[in-house]
C-alpha cells in the first residue's frame, strides 16, 4: 500500500489522474477528487509534521464528523502532531469499506479549530488540512506487497514557513588573541621564492627594456609588523610596513632599494618586528 498526499491535489491534477488511469484506480481517484473538493473552502496547510499510528480495531480516537450531519466514527488511528507535541490530533475519517480500519480507499483528513493549535468544537469553525489515503499499487504483484499493520506508524513530514513567535538563534565568537600562539606563528614567516633565480615563471610578461618587474612574498605574516631587510654586511637595504586584518598575511617586495636602486645578486637579511608579540630573523638569496 502507498500513502498518498491528496489534499493539495488541483481539481485539474484529479481530472488528469483519472484520464488516465485503470479502471480501478479511476474509480479510486473520483473518490479522492471529490473527498479533496469538499473540503476545498476549509482547507489550511497546518505547518507541521505528523504520525500516524495504525492501532487494534477500536483503539484508536474517534473521527471528528465529516459534515454537520454525520456522526464521529470509531477508527483504529491516533495522529500525533510532532511539531508541537499534541497528541491525538483531531482527524476525519472518510471509512470507505465501512470497517472502521483505515485501509485500502480510505481517507484521513487532518483538521483543527479556527486556529493553529487549537481544537474544532463544531462544523462551523473547522479547518482541514493534510490528508491521506491508502491505495494499493496496481504496478506490484500482489505477492511482493506488504499490507499496512496494526502497530504501523507512518509520518507526514513537510516543509514549514516561519510562524508567529519562531526565531533562530545564532551565537557569535568574536575575535581573540593568543599571545603564545602568534609568538609561535612567527616561525612560519618565510620568503618565497626563496632562492630567487633570475625571473620567477609567476612573473608577469613586459615588453619593457629590462627585466621588468621583480618581486619576491613574505608569507605568513601578523597582521602589524614591520619588515626591515639588510645585507650581509648590515646595511639597510628597504623597510617595508606590514598592515592588514589578516593574522596570517603576507607582502611583496619588488627587489628595489629604498634608494631606488635594484638590489644585486647575493643574500640577505631579513627582521620582522611584530609589536607585542615578538621578533622574526631569516634569510633568502636572490642568485643568476
Amino acid at each position: 500500500m502507498d500513502i498518498e498526499e491528496v489534499n493539495n491535489r488541483t481539481q485539474a491534477e484529479a481530472v488528469n489522474q483519472i484520464s488516465g488511469s485503470a479502471p480501478q484506480q479511476q474509480r479510486e481517484a473520483k473518490q479522492l477528487q471529490g473527498r479533496a473538493v469538499f473540503y476545498l473552502g476549509k482547507k489550511i496547510d497546518y505547518p507541521a509534521d505528523f504520525e500516524i499510528m495504525l492501532m487494534e480495531p477500536g483503539q484508536g480516537d474517534p473521527s471528528f464528523p465529516q459534515d454537520a450531519f454525520s456522526q464521529p466514527i470509531q477508527s483504529n488511528i491516533i495522529v500525533n502532531n510532532l511539531t508541537e507535541g499534541t497528541e491525538h490530533f483531531q482527524f476525519i475519517f472518510r471509512d470507505i469499506n465501512k470497517d472502521k480500519i483505515f485501509n485500502d480507499s480510505d481517507a484521513i483528513f487532518f483538521v483543527f479549530g479556527d486556529s493553529l493549535g487549537k481544537r474544532a468544537t463544531n462544523f462551523s469553525n473547522l479547518h482541514v488540512s493534510w490528508s491521506v489515503t491508502l491505495i494499493k499499487d496496481t504496478t506490484i504483484a500482489e505477492s511482493e506487497q506488504r499490507a499496512p499493520q496494526f502497530g504501523d506508524v507512518y509520518k507526514v513530514v513537510n516543509k514549514k514557513p516561519f510562524r508567529k513567535d519562531e526565531f533562530y538563534e545564532f551565537t557569535l565568537k568574536g575575535q581573540s588573541f593568543d599571545q603564545s600562539k602568534a609568538q609561535s606563528d612567527l616561525d612560519k614567516i618565510s620568503v618565497v621564492p626563496n632562492p630567487y633565480v633570475g625571473a620567477a615563471s609567476w612573473e608577469p610578461n613586459t615588453t619593457e627594456v629590462g627585466r621588468g618587474e621583480r618581486r619576491i612574498y613574505f608569507m605568513h605574516l601578523p597582521s602589524e609588523c614591520k619588515i626591515n631587510i639588510y645585507t650581509l654586511s648590515g646595511k639597510l637595504v628597504d623597510t617595508i610596513e606590514h598592515s592588514s586584518t589578516l593574522a596570517d598575511g603576507q607582502e611583496k617586495w619588488d627587489l628595489v632599494s629604498k634608494d631606488g636602486m635594484d638590489i644585486a645578486y647575493g643574500v640577505y637579511v631579513f627582521h620582522v618586528d611584530a609589536p607585542g608579540i615578538g621578533e622574526k630573523i631569516g634569510k633568502f638569496a636572490v642568485i643568476k
